[in-house]
């Protein structure tokens, strides 16, 4: 996976936010089969938070301001997301979780364009079978007025598979490998048949 080198303050709204940046550099894999990103906060108000996870022309809207709505435009009030852990795999959207807790997770990314959307167009799912080689981009930030966050700590891990003309190289190896055995197996035999 990879993780963050340290914690850092979500400067409170209105500023430019967090972003980190990795390279995710291993040609010979082509196509991304899961992805999940684990983060932990502290302090702040949940309901401000905003993050993002981008690559090439993908766009994964981690959090939008969870709970937040047309109705309650503050979102949840709770304080710090401990370890929690957004997948590509997982159901519960967390934008509807007051209090997401490690055990209550994997959670789906929000996926919000706007927070007051009911469609969830933009989760981690953006990025099934996508290529994972290049530049990606994680970014937090503070959507609303006072109660700063910390953020201590993030990690993406992206599982990808090879493209497939390589994995049947390898598939074509050991049948090879097979019939070159099986092959020594009935010679060796003949010759002890020829023997008798």
């Amino acid at each position: 996976p990879f993780n963050s080198t340290g914690s850092a303050t979500i400067a409170d709204y209105p500023s430019s936010g967090l972003a980190s940046q990795f390279t995710f550099n291993a040609p010979g894999y082509t196509s991304i089969e899961n992805i999940s990103v684990t983060f932990t906060t502290s302090g702040g108000w949940n309901g401000d938070l905003y993050a993002y996870l981008s690559h090439g022309s993908g766009l994964a809207i981690l959090l939008n301001r969870v709970g937040a709505s047309t109705g309650d435009p503050d979102g949840y009030g709770t304080s710090g997301f401990s370890s929690i852990t957004l997948s590509s795999l997982a159901t519960t959207d967390i934008h509807g979780v007051q209090s997401p807790t490690t055990s209550g997770g994997p959670y789906a990314a929000d996926g919000r364009i706007n927070y007051t959307d009911t469609a969830r167009l933009n989760t981690l799912g953006v990025f099934d079978n996508a290529n994972p080689n290049g530049a990606w981009t994680i970014y937090f930030a503070d959507m609303a007025a006072l109660n700063t966050a910390t953020l201590n700590s993030w990690s993406v891990d992206i599982t990808a598979v090879p493209e497939p003309v390589n994995l049947a190289l390898g598939l074509f190896g050991v049948l090879s490998a097979a019939v070159t055995a099986v092959r020594w197996r009935l010679k060796q035999l003949r010759s002890a048949n020829s023997a008798n």
